[in-house]
């Protein structure tokens, strides 16, 4: 365990441990069962050998989370600390075995981030060991942050799944530590979170929700601290026995008179929730992958007319297709849903649109605390099948697009159709649309995949695998 040490008298000396990590390291002790307890025997004082931007650091801070052993025995903890300018940021400290010394990453990203948790992802691309840092900041989100090869380093640029959860209702200010910890459930590598949400009403208290995610789709499983407690940090632990998982949220419980108790809940309804829903995950990717006419699998797409051929899932975090009602046109995935207006189901697993306003949405920033396609904001691809039935009596109609979340429904790009039968693009901050490539035309009542997709701030269209913008 890494505490803090800390004295109220003696003054700060910059750019050393003046102010004391201490390494305390416990035992097991007694028989087998309720009577075990955990013997704290050795403590050590750590003093950290810093590098690159780690020099510079004027304190340093136990981040308040679990650590974890590399596959080389090497042990690495999250940490929290100051720079010249006070602003907290984040980083890890590790010991190997071969060098035998604290070593702080010369990477310290987070900036204004506090209370990191870490985990360690087992089977990363090619089978490495990565591990993932996440702590809430001071724009009102928690930030998730990936290493390098083995958690020597980390990278600077968040994950597609950082600031999906936000610090308070309105996603303002700081927030309070999380609890995170990884695990295989019906054999998928999973990262299991809880974080308060908070209610608009009922003085802003917190109720901790879980959820799943594999680094790219998000699920909340649900509320799991007690109705009337107000949450707060909290950890989770799993247990792994033989026959089955064993799952377990540890929180604060913010009192009425501003102090905390610890309350421990099992989450053994929950895990057979999470193992249900990576098992549609696991059904609708495998499916898709080898979907072509004729074939057959645990989801048999082709017969249902959901695809034709292979489709990519990975990073796919949202497919809309048959599953339609009041209104709401609901995810394959079980992640966001997306609002029809004059809707009708005239085709398979499709919807037809007609009249003034007529389409679908699909929510990304007016989710509120949580938004699971936050990742959006900075890249995504969407792509449609589309099929035109009438050709506009003049000008053109809005085929797909993006819009902004403020008062005016700002148009950021969209893809429109003429009654010339041409395309018409929309480019983001263009006072006038601008025709695509003349030579690709639209026909009546022909199919056709549509793709949109932003990169970097810029935006590019596919019609039938043809870059046309």
């Amino acid at each position: 365990m890494l505490l803090g040490n800390y004295s109220r008298t003696k003054p700060q000396v910059e750019c050393t441990n003046e102010r004391g990590l201490l390494l305390v390291k416990g035992t097991v002790a007694g028989e087998s069962g309720n009577n075990m307890k955990l013997v704290w025997n050795e403590t050590h004082v750590v003093n950290p050998q810093g590098k690159g931007k780690s020099l510079s650091l004027t304190e340093f801070l136990g981040g308040g989370g679990s650590g974890a052993v590399m596959g080389d025995g090497t042990l690495v903890f999250p940490m929290q600390a100051k720079n010249r300018d006070g602003t907290s940021v984040l980083l890890s400290m590790r010991l190997s075995n071969s060098e035998n010394k604290w070593q702080l990453s010369s990477e310290t990203p987070g900036k204004g981030c506090r209370d990191p948790t870490l985990v360690k992802w087992e089977k990363y691309e090619g089978n490495n060991e990565r591990l993932f840092m996440m702590a809430h900041c001071a724009g009102g989100y928690y930030d998730v942050y990936s290493s390098t090869e083995d958690g020597v380093n980390w990278y600077t640029s968040g994950q597609p799944i950082t600031r999906v959860w936000g610090n308070s209702h309105d996603r303002k200010g700081y927030g309070v530590q999380s609890g995170s910890t990884t695990a295989i459930i019906e054999g998928k590598e999973v990262m299991l979170i809880t974080a308060p949400v908070y209610a608009k009403e009922d003085n802003g208290k917190g109720r901790l929700h879980l959820w799943v995610t594999d680094k790219a789709r998000v699920y909340d499983v649900g509320p799991v601290s007690r109705e009337a407690d107000d949450a707060a940090a909290s950890s989770l632990l799993m247990k792994n026995g033989k026959d089955n998982k064993e799952l377990i949220s540890l929180y604060e419980n913010k009192k009425s008179d501003g102090a905390y108790n610890l309350v421990a809940v099992r989450l053994t309804e929950k895990l057979e929730r999470i193992k249900e829903v990576l098992k549609t995950w696991k059904d609708l990717d495998g499916a898709l992958k080898s979907c072509r006419s004729g074939s057959s699998g645990t989801v048999d797409l082709p017969k249902k007319g959901m695809c034709n051929g292979p489709v990519p899932t990975d990073e796919l975090v949202g497919f809309l297709s048959g599953n339609f009602s009041d209104n709401t046109w609901r995810d394959e995935y079980l992640g966001v849903n997306a609002t029809v207006t004059n809707g009708k189901r005239k085709v398979r697993n499709g919807l037809t649109f007609k009249g003034s306003g007529a389409g679908a949405e699909w929510p990304v920033g007016d989710m509120g605390q949580t938004v699971p396609y936050y990742f959006a904001n900075n890249e995504f691809t969407l792509v449609a099948t589309v099929s035109i039935h009438e050709v506009p009596e003049s000008g053109s109609i809005p085929l797909m697009g993006v819009r902004m979340n403020d008062t005016k429904g700002t148009v950021l790009f969209g893809l429109s159709y003429t009654h010339e039968k041409k395309w018409l693009a929309i480019p983001e901050n263009a006072g006038d649309p601008e025709d695509v490539d003349d030579i690709v035309k639209w026909e009546p009542n022909k199919t056709y995949q549509v793709v949109l997709r932003m990169d970097d701030e810029e935006w590019t269209v596919f019609v039938d695998k043809e870059e046309i913008h």
